[in-house]
Protein backbone atom coordinates (compact mmCIF):
# COMPACT_ATOMS: atom_id res chain seq x y z
CA UNK A 1 0.00 0.00 0.00
CA UNK A 2 1.42 3.38 -0.96
CA UNK A 3 0.75 6.70 0.73
CA UNK A 4 -2.28 7.50 -1.48
CA UNK A 5 -4.16 4.19 -1.30
CA UNK A 6 -6.28 5.17 1.68
CA UNK A 7 -7.08 8.60 0.28
CA UNK A 8 -7.95 7.17 -3.14
CA UNK A 9 -10.47 4.72 -1.69
CA UNK A 10 -12.94 7.59 -1.22
CA UNK A 11 -13.15 7.92 -5.02
CA UNK A 12 -13.56 4.20 -5.82
CA UNK A 13 -17.37 4.19 -6.04
CA UNK A 14 -17.53 7.30 -8.19
CA UNK A 15 -14.77 5.96 -10.45
CA UNK A 16 -16.61 2.67 -11.01
CA UNK A 17 -19.77 4.44 -12.25
CA UNK A 18 -18.14 7.36 -14.06
CA UNK A 19 -18.62 7.69 -17.81
CA UNK A 20 -15.36 8.53 -19.56
CA UNK A 21 -15.61 11.62 -21.80
CA UNK A 22 -15.16 11.37 -25.53
CA UNK A 23 -11.39 11.16 -25.97
CA UNK A 24 -11.29 11.98 -29.65
CA UNK A 25 -8.37 14.10 -30.74
CA UNK A 26 -9.20 17.77 -30.27
CA UNK A 27 -9.06 19.82 -33.41
CA UNK A 28 -8.01 23.43 -33.01
CA UNK A 29 -8.80 26.01 -35.60
CA UNK A 30 -5.78 27.35 -37.38
CA UNK A 31 -4.54 30.69 -36.10
CA UNK A 32 -4.87 32.99 -39.11
CA UNK A 33 -1.77 34.64 -40.57
CA UNK A 34 -1.15 38.04 -39.04
CA UNK A 35 0.34 39.98 -36.16
CA UNK A 36 -0.18 38.89 -32.56
CA UNK A 37 1.10 39.73 -29.10
CA UNK A 38 2.68 36.72 -27.38
CA UNK A 39 4.63 35.84 -24.27
CA UNK A 40 7.67 33.53 -24.30
CA UNK A 41 6.78 30.75 -21.85
CA UNK A 42 9.38 28.01 -22.39
CA UNK A 43 12.77 27.89 -24.09
CA UNK A 44 15.13 24.96 -24.55
CA UNK A 45 18.00 23.71 -26.68
CA UNK A 46 17.01 20.57 -28.58
CA UNK A 47 18.54 18.23 -31.13
CA UNK A 48 16.65 16.88 -34.14
CA UNK A 49 16.64 13.20 -35.11
CA UNK A 50 19.33 13.94 -37.68
CA UNK A 51 21.56 15.67 -35.12
CA UNK A 52 20.84 19.34 -35.89
CA UNK A 53 20.74 21.68 -32.89
CA UNK A 54 17.86 24.12 -32.53
CA UNK A 55 16.36 26.56 -30.08
CA UNK A 56 12.76 25.61 -29.30
CA UNK A 57 10.51 28.40 -28.00
CA UNK A 58 6.95 28.03 -26.76
CA UNK A 59 4.88 31.19 -26.87
CA UNK A 60 1.35 31.90 -25.65
CA UNK A 61 -0.78 34.42 -27.52
CA UNK A 62 -1.54 37.16 -25.03
CA UNK A 63 -4.43 39.13 -26.55
CA UNK A 64 -7.37 38.97 -28.91
CA UNK A 65 -9.51 36.08 -30.06
CA UNK A 66 -6.68 33.55 -29.77
CA UNK A 67 -5.55 34.45 -26.23
CA UNK A 68 -4.11 31.40 -24.52
CA UNK A 69 -3.28 29.51 -27.73
CA UNK A 70 0.26 28.16 -28.04
CA UNK A 71 2.63 28.62 -30.96
CA UNK A 72 6.20 27.40 -31.33
CA UNK A 73 9.19 29.10 -32.84
CA UNK A 74 12.21 27.06 -33.84
CA UNK A 75 15.65 28.42 -34.69
CA UNK A 76 17.80 25.71 -36.29
CA UNK A 77 21.57 26.04 -36.25
CA UNK A 78 22.20 24.00 -39.41
CA UNK A 79 23.79 26.81 -41.46
CA UNK A 80 25.60 30.08 -40.83
CA UNK A 81 22.48 31.84 -42.16
CA UNK A 82 20.40 30.07 -39.47
CA UNK A 83 22.83 31.31 -36.79
CA UNK A 84 22.52 34.85 -38.16
CA UNK A 85 18.70 34.63 -38.01
CA UNK A 86 18.90 33.51 -34.38
CA UNK A 87 21.20 36.41 -33.55
CA UNK A 88 18.74 38.78 -35.23
CA UNK A 89 15.85 37.33 -33.20
CA UNK A 90 17.80 37.81 -29.97
CA UNK A 91 18.54 41.41 -30.96
CA UNK A 92 14.81 42.01 -31.51
CA UNK A 93 14.32 40.74 -27.95
CA UNK A 94 17.04 43.19 -26.76
CA UNK A 95 19.31 40.30 -25.77
CA UNK A 96 22.98 40.34 -26.68
CA UNK A 97 24.76 37.21 -25.51
CA UNK A 98 28.50 36.96 -26.22
CA UNK A 99 28.04 33.40 -27.42
CA UNK A 100 25.48 30.61 -27.49
CA UNK A 101 27.31 28.11 -25.29
CA UNK A 102 26.97 30.29 -22.19
CA UNK A 103 23.68 32.01 -23.10
CA UNK A 104 21.21 31.89 -20.20
CA UNK A 105 17.92 30.91 -21.84
CA UNK A 106 15.96 32.06 -18.80
CA UNK A 107 16.58 35.67 -19.91
CA UNK A 108 14.07 35.01 -22.71
CA UNK A 109 11.27 33.92 -20.40
CA UNK A 110 8.26 36.18 -19.91
CA UNK A 111 9.26 38.58 -22.68
CA UNK A 112 6.21 40.03 -24.44
CA UNK A 113 6.79 40.26 -28.18
CA UNK A 114 4.82 41.09 -31.28
CA UNK A 115 4.95 38.09 -33.60
CA UNK A 116 3.98 37.54 -37.21
CA UNK A 117 2.45 34.19 -38.17
CA UNK A 118 2.65 32.97 -41.75
CA UNK A 119 2.16 29.57 -43.39
CA UNK A 120 3.94 27.73 -46.15
CA UNK A 121 3.60 24.28 -47.68
CA UNK A 122 6.16 21.57 -48.16
CA UNK A 123 7.52 21.13 -51.67
CA UNK A 124 5.18 18.19 -52.30
CA UNK A 125 2.25 20.15 -50.80
CA UNK A 126 1.56 17.35 -48.29
CA UNK A 127 2.22 19.43 -45.17
CA UNK A 128 1.61 22.99 -44.05
CA UNK A 129 4.10 24.68 -41.74
CA UNK A 130 3.44 27.55 -39.35
CA UNK A 131 6.19 30.17 -39.31
CA UNK A 132 6.58 32.50 -36.32
CA UNK A 133 8.66 35.66 -36.70
CA UNK A 134 9.60 38.10 -33.95
CA UNK A 135 8.72 41.66 -34.94
CA UNK A 136 9.16 43.88 -31.85
CA UNK A 137 9.79 43.40 -28.15
CA UNK A 138 6.87 45.04 -26.37
CA UNK A 139 7.64 44.58 -22.71
CA UNK A 140 10.67 43.79 -20.63
CA UNK A 141 10.75 40.61 -18.63
CA UNK A 142 11.62 41.34 -15.07
CA UNK A 143 13.09 38.38 -13.24
CA UNK A 144 12.77 39.08 -9.54
CA UNK A 145 14.47 36.74 -7.07
CA UNK A 146 12.05 34.48 -5.21
CA UNK A 147 12.47 35.79 -1.70
CA UNK A 148 10.63 38.12 0.59
CA UNK A 149 12.48 40.96 2.12
CA UNK A 150 11.16 43.05 4.96
CA UNK A 151 11.56 46.73 4.23
CA UNK A 152 11.81 49.29 6.99
CA UNK A 153 11.66 53.02 6.55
Amino acid sequence: MNQFTEKLQQFDGEFETAQAPNNEKKEFSKIPPGLYVAKIEKVSWEESKNGKMYLNQELTIDDGEFTGRKVWKTNYLATSQNVAYLKGDLEILALSPKNLSSFDLSTMLDIIVEIKITYNQSADKSKEYCNVFFKTRLEAAEHVPDFEEETTF
